[in-house]
């Protein structure tokens, strides 16, 4: 789905109150959808279902961030990963069949109930999400230090996915979201460089910290994805930069992980 005003949207603008309802249903469809499936398919097809409906959920997040960004941020909804803005979706009916072989989640979050659980619950050494982070400005020659807002965590089949919003003092917010993704680097790499998910809008790869770094610096959303063995974390702005988003996922520190 495209940010290109649709007729649909354009409706959606006259009343803000409409367009929150609507985003609200249309995640909570998305995510609905992919429980359905992992729950009636078989073991192999539901660890490729996992992972897929894990990658096109940041990607519909990345889009409801930038609708609610455009129409003044309503409150969040009441959804799988709570917290900060919404994001973007793309690529949300035609989802590669891709995959398979996602190993199963860790003990500790095996033993605790799926869903949405305390920040507390959380080993710190599975917590990767930086307290705070700083920009700099070139053009300024100045820096600006970001805190965190409180962390939200959800359990999943796969693991831990912890969400925080950065905000700068004039209103620019970064999502930032970690989700556990026990695949290998290259695989995920791979799935992001042949999707469609992200339509039109050109992929570029990069690295940081010696992982790979899929970004998209696209005209109304800039999101960039950290791949490791183990998480995928994504930064995601509709004003901020690209270059704002790799600043912010230099700063994770990897040890560990």
């Amino acid at each position: 789905m495209s940010h290109s005003d649709p007729s649909w949207y354009r409706d959606l603008q006259v009343d803000i109150f409409k367009q929150k309802k609507f985003n609200d249903r249309l995640l909570q469809k998305i995510v609905l959808r992919s429980q359905k499936a992992e729950a009636t398919a078989s073991k192999p097809i539901r660890s490729r279902l996992a992972y897929v409906s894990l990658a096109s959920l940041l990607v519909a997040l990345t889009a409801l961030f930038v609708i609610h960004r455009s129409g003044g941020f309503a409150h969040q909804p009441d959804m799988t990963v709570k917290q900060g803005g919404q994001a973007q979706a793309g690529g949300l009916e035609d989802l590669p069949d891709q995959k398979p072989n996602v190993p199963e989640p860790t003990d500790i979050s095996s033993a605790l109930p799926i869903g949405r659980i305390d920040i507390s619950e959380v080993p710190a050494d599975e917590n990767f999400i930086p307290k705070s982070v700083q920009l700099s400005h070139d053009s300024e020659g100045s820096t600006s230090y970001l805190e965190g807002s409180a962390v939200s965590a959800e359990n999943t089949e796969r693991g831990f996915t912890l969400r925080t919003t950065y905000r700068t003092s004039d209103g620019v917010e970064f999502l930032f979201v970690q989700a556990a993704e026990p695949v290998p680097e290259e695989e995920t790499l791979q799935w992001f460089l042949t999707s469609d998910a992200y339509g039109t809008e050109k992929k570029e790869q990069t690295e940081i910290q010696g992982h790979a770094v899929i970004y998209v610096d696209g005209e109304v959303r800039r999101v960039a994805h950290l791949i490791t063995d183990k998480h995928l974390f994504t930064v995601m702005t509709n004003e901020g930069t690209v270059d704002d988003c790799m600043e912010i996922l230099e700063q994770i520190e990897l040890d560990g992980e």
